[in-house]
């Protein structure tokens, strides 16, 4: 509540037959707080004759009180928008004839309170959202109640628009547009400045990138590509659980666990999911056979579930022989078995052996003048 008071107020005092048929009787004074507070009429007569209310009868009045500087009048004062106030309308016994009115007794005091047209204080924001959404428009805005609110997309009315907060709920591309709101009291009114709303399309996943070979334990990179209206935050998730740390277009861990690993990207549009790669338990093995001879693995798979028995045979090339094995195998047992209880490498070395030699002496009627040897040192 705040007072009306000092030089810069004036008071008038109205009254009428009935609440609704107040009018100004005598002339304005001004308003004054304190001791003396109130309406105080110091002109010399202070009889006031009420022409409508009946001699002897009962009189309605109340004190209403305005900003000087807006108008002359209380009415005038509301039509510039300048502040305002009344008293609660009490009752007062008329004298008639040469009869005086009686003494105004059992008055009350009151207070006028400040009374002003809507202020738009918090303009509404645009709002982007996906289709089947809620966009949500909101004002904050003084005044003296009651506020009447009327929300208009472009120049037509909102149906159902009439509180402080507009909210609209599955839209559609229809509903796109500007949107801002009237707000009325009787002592003025207000219109905000225009909110857009934006329909966005959802994100759109053009591209999932997916390092080569995914498996159990050994390093894992993905990467989305996004277009769309942004901007787009993202979540990397495995069996349906959120991995944390993993909100950014590409995710990569150095050892990678089991699992079905998926993207969500959330735009202004709205959120889609992408699935991403399924990485079961199953092993690697990589077989490396040195120069002179190749692996076969039985069964040949790309990968092998955990404890799968595995043959290997090192099978040489002509002019050489399976001299070992290397890596996850060892010894010289050929063919021999590997349990995939994890990655496996395995090596195979193979060493030249020695064939028929051809040779001619320098001198046909002389001796071997020099040793033969074979390509392994022996001669």
């Amino acid at each position: 509540t705040t007072r009306l008071e000092g030089s810069a107020f004036k008071a008038a005092l109205y009254a009428g037959p009935n609440e609704a048929s107040l009018v100004q009787i005598g002339v304005p004074v001004n308003f004054r707080t304190g001791a003396a507070a109130g309406y105080t009429d110091g002109t010399v007569d202070t009889i006031r004759t009420i022409t409508t209310v009946p001699a002897n009868g009962t009189a309605y009045a109340q004190v209403r009180a305005w900003e000087a500087a807006k108008g002359s009048t209380y009415e005038a004062a509301l039509a510039a928008g300048g502040k305002a106030g009344t008293s609660t309308i009490f009752t007062v016994a008329t004298g008639g004839g040469l009869t005086p009115p009686l003494p105004l007794l059992n008055l009350k005091s009151f207070q006028l309170q400040l009374s002003s047209g809507p202020v738009i204080v918090t303009q509404p924001k645009s709002v982007t959202v996906g289709a089947g959404a809620t966009a949500r428009f909101e004002v904050t805005v003084t005044g003296t109640d009651p506020l009447v609110y009327q929300w208009r997309k472009g120049v037509a009315n909102v149906t159902g628009g009439t509180t402080r907060v507009l909210e609209l709920r599955n839209v559609t591309s229809a509903d796109a547009g500007q949107y801002s709101v009237l707000v009325t009291n009787k002592y003025g009114k207000a219109t905000s400045s225009a909110a857009e709303l934006i329909i966005a399309p959802l994100p759109a996943i053009t591209d999932l990138l997916v390092s080569a070979s995914p498996l159990v334990g050994r390093p894992l990179r993905l990467e989305v590509v996004v277009t769309g209206t942004g901007p787009f935050t993202f979540q990397w998730q495995r069996n349906g659980v959120d991995l944390s740390g993993a909100t950014a277009a590409v995710y990569e861990v150095a050892s990678a666990e089991a699992g079905a690993y998926r993207v969500k990207v959330t735009g202004a549009g709205g959120t889609v999911t992408r699935d991403a790669v399924t990485i079961s338990t199953q092993y690697g093995l990589e077989l490396a056979p040195g120069t002179g001879g190749h692996l076969v693995a039985t069964p040949s798979a790309a990968t092998y579930a955990p404890n799968t028995v595995v043959q290997l045979q090192a099978v040489a090339d002509s002019g050489y022989e399976f001299s070992g094995w290397g890596g996850d195998l060892s010894g010289t047992v050929n063919p021999s078995t590997l349990s995939m209880n994890g990655h496996k490498r395995v090596e195979a070395t193979f060493r030249a052996v020695g064939g028929t030699v051809n040779f001619a002496n320098r001198n046909l009627n002389a001796g071997i003048d020099a040793p033969i040897f074979d390509v392994d040192g022996s001669t």
